[in-house]
């Protein structure tokens, strides 16, 4: 009972599930803390303005700014209240405050705009929302007025938004009663924009789009935002149940998402959806891509490579689709085809650009590996030296210190075929140093280091060194037989 936290936190539940009651009398209780005082009376101001009771709104709101003076939503309701109440002076005052402390509280000069309707006051709330996505920046103000029972003020936040799905059904929920027939006009509107970067989020969002819904039940576009909504809300087998009936959509980003519920599930399903998604829209390369990947993981590796060539076609500076090129080439062992491709791309450098050059390593490897193989050690020699470059058009440099122990203590054995001891000497001393200098660098070059080590006599930190070696795999195996 006389815990702050939990009080607020109920007070919050149920203010949600509609119990006004139980939230009045628990965030009373919370406000009694220094720590939730301001909060839970921001809270009750809320509540009292969505009743209608203005002058205990302004009280709450006064005692929220009290409890913390950069409260911010406590000016915003206060200035609310003071409007409301018939006070534009006391309003403006609150507004004044409140802009002072936030320059870019948006909702503060729409609140200035509706104590004067003038096109200059208009100009001045919409000529500060400048951000990326405005269409949420409206969103969050028409939400804060329907909390506060203030529909016709949430109604003409929306009425100067840009054009948005979540935009137009708002404003269509909101017109259904007084004017049916421009509720129906936004809710066309709504259904009949392109969901292309839609992603809505909200919890209040999913009453709004259950109800779309159940205006429009042919129509797949709202199942398609509230699934998003509750996928995002981990309510995952609900989303899934949507997404199920969007079958008639013709939104390729729509079928990629699909296709992530079946991926380990139903991989015939979800390659169908990967396929659709890339018929609807051939003409981007991340419906390929997306594709592919599938492909690649599911092990379907002669799939993966048609896809992946068909797609270097159609976007041939893509340096993604020339990865995925790549690595279905690697993956069937067409390793010259492989590093003709790695030569024509063009990486700026990026966070985790070392993927191209970890494939143009082992590109090169394989194909020295190969060279071993038909005993060509001078081709060999050249692919291997060539395994330890950085080109710098792959979007990385160099690290300190890469482990390059596979590839010298090859370089050792070959160099000593053509007859070139000083290069062999000097590529079996880079294996034992760097294994002496990190060794705690462990995988399949702590075995060649072994090797290396052995090599050098130094018997028992070769023992040691093996402990917690990988074995390398089975053709650099075979290429040291043959060496």
């Amino acid at each position: 009972m006389y815990n702050p936290a939990a009080n607020y936190s109920y007070g919050v539940i149920a203010l949600r599930l509609g119990k006004r009651v139980d939230a009045k009398e628990t965030l009373g209780w919370a406000a009694r803390s220094q720590e939730y005082r301001a909060a839970a009376y921001t809270r009750l101001a809320e509540i009292a303005l969505g009743e209608n009771r203005v002058d205990l709104a302004c009280d709450y709101a006064q005692r929220s700014i009290d409890a913390g003076k950069y409260n911010s939503g406590g000016y915003e309701i206060l200035a609310a209240a003071h409007r409301k109440a018939g006070r534009p002076e006391a309003a403006r005052a609150a507004l004044t405050q409140l802009l002072d402390l936030d320059p870019l509280d948006h909702l503060a000069r729409f609140e200035r705009y509706l104590l004067d309707k003038s096109p200059k006051t208009l100009d001045e709330f919409k000529s500060m929302i400048r951000n990326e996505m405005p269409h949420e920046s409206y969103i969050e103000m028409a939400l804060a007025y329907m909390r506060w029972n203030l529909d016709d003020d949430a109604a003409a936040v929306l009425e100067n938004a840009p054009a948005h799905p979540t935009v137009y059904a708002m404003s269509s929920l909101l017109s259904t009663k007084g004017a049916p027939d421009k509720a129906k006009d936004y809710l066309n509107k709504a259904l009949a924009l392109s969901p292309q970067l839609v992603f809505p989020f909200r919890e209040e969002e999913i009453p709004l789009y259950q109800w779309v819904m159940a205006q429009r039940p042919g129509d797949w576009k709202p199942r398609y935002y509230l699934g998003l909504i509750l996928w995002g809300k981990g309510r995952v087998e609900e989303a899934k149940a949507l997404f199920e009936k969007c079958d008639d959509a013709d939104f390729a980003p729509l079928f990629l998402s699909r296709a992530m519920f079946y991926r380990a599930s139903d991989p015939a399903r979800a390659a169908a959806d990967y396929e659709k998604a890339v018929k609807i829209d051939a003409k981007t390369w991340r419906n390929w891509h997306a594709l592919i990947e599938f492909r690649m993981a599911g092990k379907q590796y002669d799939k993966a490579l048609a896809s992946a060539a068909q797609a270097a076609g159609l976007f041939p500076a893509e340096v993604p689709i020339k990865v995925d090129l790549v690595k279905a080439q690697m993956a069937v062992r067409h390793f010259a085809d492989a590093a003709v491709v790695l030569y024509t791309i063009e990486a700026l450098p990026f966070e985790g650009a070392g993927e191209i050059q970890g494939l143009f390593a082992q590109t090169q490897i394989q194909l020295g590996l190969e060279a071993v193989r038909k005993g060509d050690w001078a081709g060999a020699a050249k692919s291997l030296e060539h395994s330890k470059e950085y080109p710098e058009k792959l979007g990385t440099g160099k690290p300190f210190d890469p482990d390059e122990r596979a590839p010298d203590y090859l370089l050792g054995l070959i160099y000593a075929k053509l007859g070139q001891k000083d290069k062999s000497a000097f590529a079996f001393k880079a294996v034992v140093d760097y294994t002496v200098k990190f060794p705690a660098a462990k995988g399949a070059g702590a075995w060649f280091g072994a090797q290396a080590l052995k090599r050098s006599g130094q018997e028992a930190k070769a023992a040691e060194t093996l402990k917690d070696a990988a074995v390398p795999a089975p053709e650099f195996l075979e290429a040291l037989r043959k060496l």
